[in-house]
C-alpha cells in the first residue's frame, strides 16, 4: 500500500456532487425512489477513469494490477452505508479488486479504529515490508488492523509479491557487479522504475532496494 497522490476531482463531481448527494439522502430517507442511477452515480465513466489514473490501475490496498486479477470496484474508503453523505466525495473514492474491497474490508467502519487511508496518509507511517511480506510498525494498531482486515498476507499475494522480488533480485545482482559505469547507471534507471509508484507491488519493492542501499 502507498500513498495515492489525489488527481482534480473530476468536472462532472464539480459540476454535480452536492446535488448528487442531496439526491441520494432524499432516497434513503424515502423522500423519492432510490433508482439504480442514483444508487450509483460514482460509477460514472470520467470518475472511474480518474481513479484509475491516479492509482495506475492497482488496488489501493493491495496493489495488484487490477486488470491482472479482477474487475476494478469503485471504492468507498468509509463505506456509503455508513456514511451516506460521502457517497460520492472525491476524496472518499479510490480503486480496489474485489478480494480488498467485497471480500475482506466489506463494510469494514469503526472510527475508533479506522483502517489507513491511502488517500491521506502515507501507509509508510503505520506498515513496514520485509521481503513479501507486510508487517505493522512496533505498537501501531492500525497497521496491525489494516493487515488483519484486508488480509494483506493472503497467500496469493505473498507468492506474487516473492515473485517480483526475485526478478528485481537478479537486477540488483547484475547492478553490483557492474563495472562499466555508464552501463551501470542504465541499471540503476531500471531499478529505479521498478521501484515506480506505476509499478506492481512497489512498496515491497522500494523497501528491498532501500535495504540493500540500491536507493
Amino acid at each position: 500500500m502507498i500513498k495515492i497522490n489525489k488527481l482534480t476531482k473530476p468536472t462532472i463531481l464539480v459540476n454535480n456532487e452536492k446535488k448528487w448527494t442531496q439526491e441520494y439522502l432524499k432516497a434513503l430517507d424515502g423522500e423519492i425512489q432510490l433508482t439504480n442511477t442514483i444508487q450509483h452515480r460514482y460509477n460514472h465513466e470520467d470518475i472511474k477513469q480518474a481513479l484509475m489514473l491516479e492509482t495506475h490501475c492497482k488496488c489501493a490496498y493491495c496493489e495488484s494490477k487490477i486488470p491482472h486479477i479482477s474487475f476494478s470496484d469503485i471504492e468507498h474508503i468509509l463505506p456509503k452505508c455508513k456514511r451516506p453523505d460521502l457517497y460520492v466525495d472525491w476524496n472518499n473514492l479510490t480503486l480496489a479488486c474485489e478480494i480488498c474491497n467485497r471480500t475482506n474490508k466489506n463494510d469494514y467502519y469503526n472510527p475508533n479504529d479506522p483502517l489507513i487511508n491511502p488517500n491521506a496518509e502515507s501507509p509508510e507511517d503505520s506498515i513496514l515490508a520485509l521481503g513479501a511480506f507486510i508487517f505493522k510498525r512496533p505498537g501501531n494498531r492500525k497497521g496491525e488492523i489494516t493487515i488483519s482486515i484486508l488480509k494483506l498476507n493472503r497467500t496469493p499475494l505473498i507468492e506474487k509479491r516473492a515473485e517480483r522480488l526475485k526478478a528485481i533480485e537478479l537486477l540488483v545482482d547484475k547492478y553490483v557487479n557492474e563495472t562499466n559505469p555508464e552501463y551501470k547507471s542504465i541499471l540503476k534507471d531500471e531499478l529505479l522504475k521498478e521501484a515506480s509508484v506505476e509499478t506492481e507491488y512497489s512498496f515491497i519493492v522500494s523497501s528491498y532496494l532501500k535495504a540493500v542501499n540500491v536507493i
